[in-house]
């Protein structure tokens, strides 16, 4: 009886290890499933998108513009995992970041956001 108590007990002890180290590794992949932090800016008083970006330079320099313009704006960070959404932004992140005028980064943006309406749009 003793024997079975025990037995029993080492049973329990392993199928508790196993279940947390599977739990453990099972939330570990989903952390790794090659999402990419997006920041997107949002006006405040309309709750519209006004731009996203990767990179956290364009942040600041679009938040300067939009709040230049009287625009509040506010940021919010979403993890996007979109290989074609990734490589529009890469690109288009270089070009505000090489862009000097106001009005070309602003319709860089408007691109970025119709880019990203059509590939949500696909999903």
């Amino acid at each position: 009886m003793k024997k079975l108590f025990l037995l029993g007990l080492l049973f329990i002890i392993i199928g508790y290890l196993l279940g947390n180290y599977i739990f453990n590794t099972k939330i570990d992949f989903s952390r790794n499933n090659n999402s990419q932090t997006y920041y997107f800016i949002i006006d405040k008083s309309t709750n519209n998108y006004l731009a996203i970006t990767k990179d956290i330079e364009v942040v600041e320099r679009l938040q300067e513009i939009y709040q230049s313009q009287k625009v509040k704006v506010s940021v919010v960070e979403k993890n996007l995992s979109s290989k074609e959404l990734n490589n529009n932004i890469n690109q288009f992140d270089s070009l505000i970041k090489s862009s000097e005028k106001i009005e070309d980064i602003l319709t860089i943006e408007k691109v970025v956001l119709a880019n990203y309406q059509k590939i949500r749009s696909k999903n």
